[in-house]
């Protein structure tokens, strides 16, 4: 018989597995709300209006619970917002952001699929920085298992692979979009010890928010899309996309490892073209299959393994 503590380990354990699942599904949603809404305004202000509604929902949600908390008779601890936390979720929100501007600009430097093969790089620099900064161990099955669900991403866009020293510059930009994902994770690993997912959501959004705007007034013409098609996308791109995709991928960090995390949204690429296969009748190889299957069977390696879950 396995004891009460046990049991509820391995239910906390479960329950982060299918948000997390929910979560990629949001966020695979995230490249076909961007190419939707590329008709009236760029993906740099696409960006924008992504983490400014979350910013705005978010905040009136917490201003919500500060009320009910003030006049709640149960005794609730607040973690304090010592100089350290506000440095830890500043830089959460750069790198945020700093994911969404570099993937967007790779995007106009390299190819599509260049880019998908780089970002997709997220697990390696995750993996290798929850190592040497936190000191993290992952056992040989955790690592076979990343590798395995990292080919089968790569797999995606080999087909349309281009080698040529005109993309290097914007090669080394999707390198560093994807090295800013993983210090978000990271860092939102560690805030998840004291503060709820939708704090450090809220602030790791306003942060993006004061960093994007600079860089939408001066790379963007347009700012607002003028259709109210489009602002239903963009308010859809905030709910789903940030609110809850993102969400849940910080409620679930309370649980499991960064990496594991990182390996997992690896199957966002492959929804994506499920779904632009779906909506915009793109084709649809048979290597599409077979990447899906790989890394499939990367995130069960990887989850099978000691170094996935919390203890």
């Amino acid at each position: 018989m396995k004891s009460i503590q046990e049991q509820t380990s391995i239910q906390e354990s479960v329950t982060a597995i299918i948000l997390l699942a929910i979560a990629i599904i949001a966020c695979s949603w995230i490249a076909i709300f961007f190419r939707l809404l590329e008709r009236e305004i760029g993906p740099f202000a696409t960006a924008f209006h992504r983490v400014w509604l979350a910013t705005f929902v978010l905040g009136i949600w917490n201003r919500l619970q500060a009320l009910r908390y003030q006049f709640s008779t149960d005794n609730v601890e607040q973690q304090p917002y010592t100089s350290w936390v506000l440095i830890q979720l500043l830089i959460a929100g750069i790198c945020f952001a700093g994911d969404q501007v570099l993937w967007a600009w790779s995007l106009t430097q390299t190819s599509v699929a260049n880019s998908t093969l780089l970002t997709n790089l997220n697990p390696l620099w995750t993996t290798l920085l929850a190592w040497s900064i936190w000191g993290q161990h992952f056992d040989k099955r955790f690592l076979i298992g990343m590798g395995v669900a990292m080919v089968g991403a790569c797999i995606i866009g080999i087909e349309d692979l281009q080698v040529a020293t005109g993309n290097l510059q914007g090669d080394g930009v999707a390198v560093l979009a994807s090295i800013c994902f993983s210090i978000y994770l990271l860092i939102v690993e560690k805030l998840r010890e004291k503060f709820s997912a939708e704090t450090i959501l809220f602030w790791s959004s306003l942060f993006s928010t004061l960093w994007i705007l600079p860089i939408v007034l001066v790379m963007e013409d347009r700012l607002f899309p003028y259709s109210w098609q489009s602002w239903v996308l963009v308010i859809l791109l905030g709910f789903v996309c940030q609110i809850l995709g993102q969400g849940l991928v910080n409620y679930c960090l309370k649980r499991l490892s960064s990496a594991f995390v990182a390996i997992s949204l690896l199957l966002a690429p492959v929804i994506t073209a499920i779904l632009a296969w779906i909506i915009f009748s793109e084709s649809l190889s048979l290597l599409n299959g077979v990447a899906f299957a790989v890394v499939l069977l990367g995130i069960y390696l990887a989850k099978s393994s000691s170094s996935a879950i919390k203890e």
